[in-house]
This record gives structure tokens, C-alpha cells and sequence, in this order.
């Protein structure tokens, strides 16, 4: 197993997406099992991306700490245009980050 699977073997997934042009902002939300509705979440009404320390403050307020060993953040971001056929659309930007339970 890689250190990236060690530091990831029962860790939880935190995505930060960007919100469409009608509702500008971010939402980061933790993905656990069962129903999305009861993931845990935090939201930013502005157009930057919330920084790492504000992302750090939020996930541990919903009790969450990073999986990494030394328990630094990193975040693998990616970018999509939803609509390939229109170049002056907008992309969507997404942040992924492994996490665990604060007591864990």
C-alpha cells in the first residue's frame, strides 16, 4: 500500500464545489454514508475560493480533522466546463481533501 492509501484507508471525502452563476459562492460538505441531506456543510456567499484557513476552521467545526499523517492540508482541485460547446461558459471548480473525525 502507497503512504497516499495508508493516509486515506478510512477517511472520509470533503469537497469544496463552486456554486452555479445563480447562487454565487461555495459549499463544503464532508461525504459520509446514508443521505446527502445529512452531510455535514459549510458555505461561503463570494466569488473567491475560501482559503485553506477558512476551510481548516470550518471542517473543524464540523468536526472533521485532515487524514494526512502530519494532519496538513491537501486539497487535489480540478476544473470542468459543464458546457463543452460554449467556450465563455463558466467552469466549475472542485476541491478534494481526506479526512477523519477529530477523535479519530
Amino acid at each position: 500500500m502507497t503512504n497516499q492509501q495508508t493516509e486515506t484507508a478510512d477517511a472520509y471525502r470533503a469537497q469544496l464545489v463552486s456554486n452555479q452563476p445563480d447562487a454565487p459562492g461555495w459549499r463544503l460538505f464532508v461525504v459520509l454514508p446514508g443521505l446527502a441531506s445529512n452531510w455535514p456543510e459549510a458555505t461561503w456567499s463570494t466569488s473567491n475560493p475560501p482559503t485553506v484557513h477558512q476551510r481548516t476552521t470550518a471542517l473543524d467545526g464540523m468536526g472533521y480533522r485532515y487524514a494526512t499523517p502530519d494532519r496538513a492540508p491537501k486539497w487535489d482541485w480540478s476544473e470542468t466546463q459543464p458546457w463543452e460547446d460554449n467556450p465563455r461558459a463558466l467552469v466549475e471548480l472542485t476541491a478534494v481533501t481526506h479526512v477523519r473525525p477529530l477523535e479519530d
